[in-house]
């Protein structure tokens, strides 16, 4: 989906699932990796690795689990995301302590919590941050 809706990018696809990423090695412009959200060793190689890139737009579609999501945020956040770049957390579920674990301003987007009580994203602008 990344892939068709943004044509010209180039697309690292974190996952902790080696069926996923095997599906996605031979896609042109998308780079699988390894990282298991949970460990922030992991998360830390990942930002070794990609050695200095800025990214436009990082999307944490990962485990929904708030601690997660803040140790995701927390560490490629002020390493990974450009000034002009957008940081989404989706699936939230627990905004509160969310939130309460971020240090930056984030803007809290509802959907239908009806529908889905995890039906939140969190959006994050790089020059907020900077």
């Amino acid at each position: 989906m990344w892939r068709d809706y943004f044509p010209t990018a180039e697309i690292f696809a974190l996952d902790n699932e080696m069926s996923v990423l095997e599906g996605l090695k031979n896609e042109p412009r998308i780079y699988p990796v390894f990282c298991d959200q949970s460990d922030q060793g992991d998360l830390i190689d990942i930002v070794r690795r990609l050695g200095g890139l800025q990214f436009d737009l990082i999307v944490d579609d990962g485990s929904h689990q708030v601690a997660h999501q803040a140790l995701t945020a927390n560490t490629f956040i002020p390493k990974l995301l450009s000034r002009q770049g957008v940081y989404i957390i989706e699936d939230v579920m627990w905004r509160k302590d969310l939130y309460a674990l971020l240090p930056w301003p984030a803007e809290v987007r509802l959907f239908d919590l009806r529908r889905s009580p995890d039906d939140c994203l969190f959006v994050i602008e790089g020059g907020d941050i900077y």
